[in-house]
């Protein structure tokens, strides 16, 4: 392998030696023109596509991430004075995540570091403002710590210290703005945890006064006089009743979907439970098939009269008590039997369906009988109950889905032209190296050719009349000479019989020689 290559290297500096200098200038200038070319298309199509990575930072934020990014070897773009970095897109998502654990960026101010420089001259209304919004910082550092929140804005309305009971009686007010990860949102007890944190660490703030909202504009949090503080069990109960209209709803739905296909149906299932709790207690006496003897008693007296009067312990019937020749005699027999009886205790938990309602809408249409097992089908897998009053609802109606579609559309026609685009430049990237790679190869041939016929290319490019050089016919002698020596002998003669046939198209060729030289 090394001798080819070794010979081909030998083939190309021949044939370059036997170019002209014009003709060493041309090849060199379409090297350079070939190179640059490939070079700017190898940039434009490995050039990465810069996306924001974050954006409305703060100035140390953003130094601090830069530090980061630099450290990591990753290049980065900035935008918007400094507030923006952006970022090669495959880099974004995996960047978040580390600078997160990293707990960048802070966006969240200065906390009670501003109370570590002690300035002279500072007034009472400025400290007063300062420890407003370092309370405010770090009350939004302490909220972000929470896995499910990435960032918290808090804004604290704090009243002015008054010797008057009447300019203090409404007290302080905040408002919280949350940045929630993900589509799940906050569950009531974390909401109720971050609403009773910021109302126990500010100085008569209460619940009340709290208002919770995330970053789409959603209330997470309003206090209401009707309904009272949303603690306690409450909230509780309707935490429940969700979960288990979720259930159902998704036991519905996974049905349809398996069925019809996902985005087929609509379901909503609407619960009414009873929380009340109810202890009852209840004592029930049971015949026995074999009596039991508890206790037994007999008693038996008797008299008889031997002519004297019967004792005053026995009673003799009748009132004849001067029968004293009489006889008397009494049995007495008493059994109490064991009663069998049950005792029962009652707890009734709360949390009893009272009343089920699920409305079921279905883009498709069906006939009577399909309808009809469709609904027996989805009753039972949600636990339908008519005598407890449950309504079960069923309608096929055509679904509008003409958003659905643009939005497929506009999805399909992104990923489409980006398809395209980088197909394009692949395809252009392999059609510049396979052109040059021929037009290398055609123009190597044409030159080694040339090189080859003896110099005579030379002769009729400066040919203006289209004379043809003479062919030259060589003697038995001459052919005996080696390659090298038949070639000089051959441009020999061929220079004389120029000279000789046409001396004015010789001098115009030896002229053009002796200029490029």
């Amino acid at each position: 392998m090394p001798a080819f290559f070794k010979v081909i290297f030998e083939q190309i500096v021949s044939v370059i030696k036997d170019l002209s200098v014009a003709q060493r200038m041309t090849l060199f200038l379409l090297g350079i023109v070939i190179f640059l070319s490939l070079f700017a298309l190898s940039v434009w199509g490995v050039r990465p596509d810069y996306q924001p990575i974050y954006a409305g930072l703060t100035q140390q934020d953003a130094g601090e991430i830069l530090k980061k990014l630099a450290e990591k070897n990753i290049k980065y773009k900035l935008e918007s004075d400094g507030t923006t970095i952006m970022v090669p897109s495959k880099y974004v998502r995996e960047l978040r995540v580390q600078l997160a654990t990293e707990g960048l960026p802070k966006n969240t101010g200065q906390g009670y570091e501003l109370f570590d420089q002690f300035k002279l001259g500072t007034t009472e209304f400025t400290q007063k403002i300062n420890y407003q919004r370092a309370l405010e910082t770090e009350l939004a550092r302490t909220i972000t710590s929470i896995q499910q929140i990435k960032a918290a804005r808090v804004h604290l309305v704090m009243p002015d210290d008054s010797l008057f009971v009447e300019d203090t009686k409404e007290g302080a007010s905040a408002s919280l703005v949350l940045d929630v990860v993900g589509s799940q949102g906050l569950s009531t007890d974390q909401v109720n945890g971050v609403v009773h944190l910021v109302a126990t660490s500010v100085k008569g703030l209460s619940p009340k006064n709290i208002t919770v909202v995330d970053t789409h504009g959603n209330v997470l949090y309003s206090y209401s006089e009707e309904d009272g503080v949303s603690t306690g069990l409450s909230n509780s109960q309707l935490e429940i009743q969700k979960k288990y209209e979720r259930s159902i709803q998704n036991r519905i739905e996974s049905m349809l979907s398996k069925v019809f296909g996902p985005n087929s149906s609509v379901v909503r299932v609407n619960i009414v439970m009873n929380f009340d709790q109810n202890n009852s207690e209840s004592e029930i006496y049971l015949p026995s098939e074999t009596p039991i003897v508890r206790s037994e008693k007999s008693v038996e007296e008797g008299f008889k009269g031997n002519n004297s009067p019967p004792p005053s312990t026995v009673s003799v019937p009748g009132g004849q008590t001067n029968a004293q020749n009489s006889n008397y005699t009494k049995l007495d027999e008493g059994k109490n039997y064991e009663v069998s009886k049950r005792m029962e205790h009652f707890v009734k938990s709360p949390g009893s369906v009272i009343k089920m309602s699920i409305a079921v809408i279905l883009d498709r249409k069906l006939k009577p009988d399909e309808q009809e097992k469709l609904m027996e089908a989805l009753s039972s897998a949600a636990g339908v109950d008519k005598e407890r009053g449950d309504i079960f609802t069923f309608s096929t109606l055509p679904f509008d889905k003409t958003t659905l579609e643009t939005d497929k559309k506009e999805m399909a026609s992104t990923q489409r032209n980006q398809f395209v685009g980088n197909l394009v430049k692949n395809i252009a990237l392999v059609l510049l190296l396979l052109g040059a790679a021929l037009y290398a190869r055609s123009t190597l041939k044409r030159l080694s050719a040339l090189s080859a016929s003896g110099g005579t290319w030379s002769v009729n490019v400066g040919g203006s009349k289209g004379k043809e050089v003479p062919k030259v016919v060589m003697s038995e002698e001459e052919v005996e000479l080696s390659p090298e020596d038949q070639k000089k002998l051959a441009m020999k003669n061929t220079l004389v019989d120029m000279v000789q046939s046409d001396p004015d198209v010789f001098a115009r060729i030896l002229r053009r020689w002796l200029t490029e030289d």
